[in-house]
């Protein structure tokens, strides 16, 4: 890749990182503060196509629908019988009669949720370390590297850059205060 003309360069440098445990190997990995927009490009069209708002969309016009509600009552109640164990008779009655859908809805948010870490992995494995991993390689990686290599995805997606800056060498004290004087 060829080099970009700064006028001002960034201001922290990238550092490589090891993700990893004992139990699944540790691998190293460069952490940036941010995800480039390839890499943001390919987790997002690798995670089209999970679409767990529509299935609780359509659940509740028919909860709506079927117990006289309103739409925003029966999304409620779905989201509190998700979370959380029924607390008013309407819970009850959507428990009662919709039970398989809202099964059906957290399978669907455990799985995406799965999903989304093995993309977010796969994609600084393929981006950042190897770029003829297959997906297929990152399957039978251990849980612990799949979850490291995902929260520093997140990290790099929020622009985290506070290890970067803990990385960064100390300045000294007394060279900080003499300047200080100086002005």
């Amino acid at each position: 890749m060829g080099k970009l003309p700064f006028v001002v360069e960034p201001r922290l440098p990238s550092i490589i990182e090891e993700i990893g445990s004992d139990e699944s190997g540790k691998i190293q990995i460069e952490r940036k503060g941010y995800l480039t927009v390839g890499e943001r490009a390919f987790s997002q069209s690798s995670m089209e196509g999970v679409d767990v708002h529509g299935t609780v969309f359509s659940l509740v016009k028919k909860i709506a629908a079927g117990l006289k509600c309103t739409k925003e009552e029966a999304h409620a109640s779905v989201t509190r019988l998700i979370t959380d164990a029924p607390s008013c008779d309407l819970d009850e009655k959507v428990q009662e009669n919709y039970e398989e859908d809202l099964t059906t809805i957290l399978s669907l948010l455990v799985e995406s949720q799965k999903r989304k870490e093995l993309v977010q992995a796969y994609t600084l494995l393929l981006y950042r370390v190897d770029p003829t991993i297959q997906v297929s390689d990152v399957l039978g990686q251990h849980p612990d590297l799949i979850s490291g290599l995902s929260k520093l995805f997140e990290e790099e997606e929020a622009r985290s850059i506070k290890k970067l800056e803990e990385a960064m060498p100390a300045k000294n004290e007394p060279e900080v205060k003499e300047e200080a004087e100086k002005k």
